[in-house]
């Protein structure tokens, strides 16, 4: 029955952990959330018995969400290798104040990651040291001279959210989709959507192959544009990357801007990687800074491979 209702899914996601997000959002939106515990035990063989009784139960709803809702997984635990990322693409291009924008935002969580505090073994904490919401990673590979000074976020001036189906923190529907599709626990969750309803931010419903090249023109002349986008590139064809690349390519030949990312394939056993960019004059510098465990299994480690100061 489960692998069944399981073919349903979307061929462009990982069945099994698609599965179990829709199996939690449909739990949410009943009295008690019945699945909230068994989710956590279902390798055991209660746990799968209550897991596969859920299923048969909720089939009809679960086909049609696994054929019609995209998979949007966000972490906030994605933030611990990519904040040292960002800081550093800042500074390359010498930037007082940035216009953030991420692709594939789902729900946006990521638009405020100067506003987490980062606990990197063994150097210390850094970020917003007064921040409800803290990622915790071990720090290996090379570590800087002066981690204060290497670890200092630019100030954000602009946060943007770019996604073919944005979710609506606003409200608790958008709430049960960001439990259902990420990794944070109530509490954290909650502190993330009221850093959202704090800060300035807008989310872009669209393609962002054709909404950046209007959004990095008109970004205000005293800010530097930096992209981020964390698992989402995985998604493109080959062209779309190549589309993607050229579109940095030509607003760089006005202005210097900065990207950061996450990708990697989901279905393999290979640590993911951290790279970054920064396009100035039409001409590109790039390099792999980071690499870190898979998203769907997150560890507390990542590797430092890039500069240090």
């Amino acid at each position: 029955m489960v692998e069944e209702i399981g073919l349903s899914a979307r061929t462009d996601c990982l069945m099994p952990a698609f599965l179990i997000q829709m199996v939690g959002y449909v739990s949410s939106t009943l009295p008690d959330d019945p699945m909230a515990m068994v989710l956590e035990t279902m390798h055991t063989a209660d746990g799968y018995r209550a897991f596969h009784d859920f299923c048969a139960e909720h089939s009809q709803c679960l086909r049609r969400l696994l054929s019609e809702q995209r998979i949007q997984s966000h972490h906030i635990e994605r933030c611990g290798p990519l904040f040292p990322a960002l800081c550093l693409v800042a500074r390359m291009l010498e930037a007082q104040e940035v216009s953030f924008v991420d692709i594939g935002a789902a729900g946006g969580l990521h638009l405020f990651w100067d506003h987490y505090r980062y606990r990197f073994e063994p150097l210390g904490t850094f970020g917003a040291l007064d921040s409800d919401i803290e990622v915790a990673w071990q720090w290996h590979g090379r570590q800087p001279r002066d981690p204060e000074s290497f670890l200092r976020a630019p100030r954000v001036g602009a946060r943007t959210g770019i996604d073919l189906a944005p979710i609506d923190i606003s409200t608790q529907e958008g709430r049960r989709w960001l439990a259902a599709f990420g990794g944070s626990e109530s509490r954290v969750l909650d502190a993330v959507l009221a850093l959202g309803r704090r800060h300035a931010h807008r989310m872009l419903e669209g393609d962002c192959l054709e909404l950046l090249p209007s959004l990095l023109g008109t970004t205000p002349p005293h800010m530097t544009s930096v992209v981020m986008h964390s698992f989402t590139t995985i998604q493109f064809s080959e062209a779309m990357n190549d589309a993607l690349e050229a579109i940095f390519v030509e607003a760089s030949r006005r202005r210097p801007l900065g990207r950061a990312w996450l990708e990697g394939s989901l279905d393999s056993a290979e640590p993911v990687e951290v790279r970054i960019a920064t396009y100035t004059g039409g001409d590109v510098v790039q390099q792999t800074v980071a690499r870190g465990a898979l998203p769907i299994d997150i560890r507390d480690w990542f590797e430092w491979l890039g500069p240090v100061e």
